[in-house]
């Protein structure tokens, strides 16, 4: 070994190791552990960088956005996930998909204030501010949304052809 390796290796007292199914998820798991443990000899991932999550409000009424920090807000956060763009394509498509809201309106505050926005129009939306969707249709909907972000899409097409197939 090296000078530099046979340094780090005199220092080692036990290892322990994970399999992963990819290099990607290698790769993620690495930049997690190196995150939370700041090794001392690692250099190539000890930086500023953040991590990415995505957050979601509590009930009622719970929304789904990404971030990029934690906070100390009484949300719960999904992550860490390494790219930003990821999390905010995973985010949009499963409010798409699901028809959650995006915009900036306060429920149950703004039921039937002004008209319904842009994605409501375009069937993006299930038009929760019109206040004619219940809260249990839309918590069902965040729950179905966070199923798919947490299991993918296998399982969730799974369920959803159970639940076609029953009716």
């Amino acid at each position: 070994h090296t000078p530099k390796v046979a340094q780090m290796v005199a220092h080692v007292h036990t290892f322990e190791y994970i399999v992963c199914n990819s290099e990607y998820e290698a790769l993620v798991l690495e930049a997690s552990l190196i995150k939370q443990y700041q090794p001392k000899y690692n250099i190539l991932l000890k930086d500023d960088k953040g991590y990415h999550y995505i957050r979601i409000t509590p009930a009622p009424y719970r929304r789904l956005s990404a971030v990029k920090q934690k906070g100390e807000d009484g949300c719960t956060y999904l992550g860490p996930y390494y790219s930003f763009g990821v999390v905010m394509g995973a985010v949009s498509e499963a409010c798409k998909v699901f028809g959650l809201p995006t915009c900036h309106k306060r429920f149950p505050e703004d039921f039937g204030k002004g008209r319904p926005c842009l994605n409501r129009s375009l069937g993006l939306c299930n038009g929760l501010c019109t206040g004619k969707i219940s809260l249990q249709e839309h918590e069902e909907g965040v729950d179905a949304a966070l199923a798919f972000l947490q299991g993918g899409v296998q399982k969730t097409l799974a369920e959803l052809e159970w639940v076609f197939c029953k009716h």
